[in-house]
Parts: C-alpha cells; structure tokens; sequence
C-alpha cells in the first residue's frame, strides 16, 4: 500500500492508503471521504480517468498501460496526492 500525501486538509488525522500497489485491473483507495472526486493522471499531469464520486467497488484500471500513476482525492476540505504503479 502507498500512503497518499495530503496537500492541504482541515482534518490531517486520517489517514489514505491506495492499494494493492503495485496493481494490474482495479486499485482501492481506504479512508476517502464519501463526497471525493478522484483524477488519476499519467506522469506528464495528462488526465486518463475523471471521477465525480469514489466508486465503492474501486477504480478500473485495466486499460492503463504499466508505468506509474497519480491520484488526486478532492475532498470538501483537503487535496490529498499519491502515487501507484500499473505492472501487467
């Protein structure tokens, strides 16, 4: 699991962690706020995955080619950041 870096948050004390990482179809993300939209970005800040709501069953990922991933959690008070890895 990777720990998810907050940017800037009201309330630091929870804490996020994507995982399994590395992934190769879906990646979870525990303690996201239920209101959270989500953007997983490429390494050059290209946005491939746009999402309004944290779906529960996670994040498909099978169409990423491998390679490392961003993940932004936009929450109602914090911007949290992480990172993971697609391998096939």
């Amino acid at each position: 699991p990777t720990l998810i870096k907050k940017v800037s948050a009201i309330n630091s004390s929870t804490q996020t962690i994507i995982y399994p990482n590395p992934a190769t179809s879906f990646v979870q993300i525990k303690g996201i706020e239920n209101a959270a939209s989500v953007r997983v970005l490429d390494m050059s800040g290209r946005t491939v995955i746009q999402l309004n709501r944290y779906p529960v069953r996670g994040i498909d990922v099978a169409h990423l080619i491998e390679g490392s991933y961003l993940v932004q959690i936009i929450g109602k008070n914090s911007v949290s950041t992480g990172r993971f890895v697609i391998v096939r």
